[in-house]
């Protein structure tokens, strides 16, 4: 018996992806910076291809990512993925995680007691979420004149007079992502009793 001639198999396979890496932490309102990994298509052509994530964090449901993506901080810790199809199949990669920062959040101040022209004012700070991102600066700050609307930094202790009765406080803190301000408050601030002149009396 003679054998027949010889011919070769062609076997494709689903694509294969090289692995993703996590992208650098971004603030709230930035573009997520994504490395599309390598594709092989392994024999047959790549029919669709792109960047997944996750609907809500710890859901495990992947949805399209548009490209450019603006991220919120609702964002922060979803898992992210790229896949790509060809006529064998769908390969997905690695999954990561994305973290987004936000700017930081304050809880409301209240309006400090009413004090007398001379004493110290006395301010609780509020409590600071920082949001992922290390606070770089924070203080205290006092409208410049009443209803000014222009605030400057309140020195710590700060020594009243009179003609701050009326004028607004608030808070500020920054962080990598930006600056919040907390609400204002007006302080209140008495003197003592203002008389008018007196006359001597009328020889008698």
């Amino acid at each position: 018996n003679s054998p027949s001639n010889t011919i070769t198999i062609t076997v494709n396979d689903q694509p294969t992806l090289t692995p993703i890496t996590a992208p650098s932490a971004v603030c709230d309102g930035s573009d997520l910076a994504l490395t599309t990994p390598t594709v092989t298509n392994n024999g047959t052509a790549i029919t669709s291809q792109e960047w997944q994530m996750e609907t809500a964090v710890g859901s495990s449901i992947f949805a399209t990512l548009a490209s450019p993506y603006t991220v919120s901080f609702a964002d922060n810790g979803k898992l992210m993925h790229y896949t790509a199809t060809n006529t064998c199949g769908t390969t997905n990669s690695n999954e990561v995680t994305i973290t987004v920062n936000d700017v930081p959040s304050l809880t409301a101040i209240s309006a400090p007691s009413a004090v007398c022209s001379g004493s110290n004012l006395s301010l609780t700070a509020p409590t600071i979420t920082t949001n992922g991102s290390a606070i770089t600066a924070q203080e205290w700050e006092m409208e410049t004149a009443i209803g000014s609307t222009i605030f400057a930094t309140l020195a710590s202790p700060f020594t009243v007079t009179f003609a701050d009765n009326g004028k607004a406080v608030r808070y500020t803190t920054t962080n990598a992502c930006g600056t919040t301000t907390s609400n204002e408050v007006t302080i209140t601030v008495n003197d003592v009793p203002s008389l008018t002149a007196i006359s001597a009396p009328s020889a008698v």
